[in-house]
């Protein structure tokens, strides 16, 4: 069973801003207009919705650069914006790079370097460990 449309969205409205407290990997996903059509349950799997495309290329991308991150901090906004497939999931991918680059550059300058790697480098381990 797939999960509905709504489910999806009611999902994706996460906080997009770090606290005060230290970094933060909270996140909205606002799809672009022309991405937001198709099938809530498709029927086949080669009927996938765009806003699906949309949003799986961009948390794939999302999660490649704070990995390619917590691996060596200093490579925040050489994440490859480079994608392909269908329009909607490198819409996606490439919005999901530059996004996630703008978050650890604005963190970095508000938190440092070192703190961030060690917050990504706990973040990533905690989700290995769940």
């Amino acid at each position: 069973m797939r999960p509905s449309f709504v489910s999806c969205a009611l999902l994706l409205m996460i906080s997009t801003t770090a606290s005060a407290a230290g970094p933060s990997l909270d996140h909205k996903i606002d799809v672009p207009r022309q991405f937001r059509s198709g099938l809530s349950e498709p029927v086949f799997d080669w009927q996938v919705s765009d806003i699906a495309r949309y949003i799986e290329g961009y948390e794939r991308m999302w999660q490649a650069c704070v990995e390619m991150s917590a691996k060596d901090i200093d490579s925040v906004n050489q994440c490859p914006a480079f994608c392909s497939g269908n329009l909607a999931a490198t819409a996606g991918c490439s919005d999901g790079a530059a996004a996630i680059n703008k978050r650890l550059t604005s963190d970095i300058r508000r938190f440092g370097k070192e703190r961030v790697r060690s917050f990504l480098r706990q973040s990533l381990g905690t989700r290995e460990n769940r």
